[in-house]
């Protein structure tokens, strides 16, 4: 019996609309939202971010949203991880 596949699936919410993404696994997807998240990097963070050169995918994608939360921007991100049917 072969273990339960499943999808991860993101939604990125901006001022432009809303960006989706699909991979096989998280660390997949969080590659992809950290570079939507690099793309932005200059234009949205503030002077005193922090370089993302030597942070994690994860750190990226963390730091950026958090920021977004806590400054009352209007770019959120929502992550699901979707079984698939055998």
């Amino acid at each position: 019996m072969t273990a339960p596949q499943t999808v991860w699936v993101a939604a990125v919410d901006h001022k432009h609309g809303t960006n989706l993404y699909a991979a096989a696994s998280e660390a997949g997807l969080c590659t992809q939202l950290a570079a939507y998240c690099l793309q932005w990097w200059e234009q949205e963070m503030p002077l005193d971010a922090p370089d993302p050169i030597g942070m994690t995918d994860r750190e990226i994608v963390s730091f950026y949203f958090e920021y977004f939360s806590e400054s009352g921007g209007d770019e959120w991100h929502i992550v699901r991880e979707i079984p698939l049917a055998a």
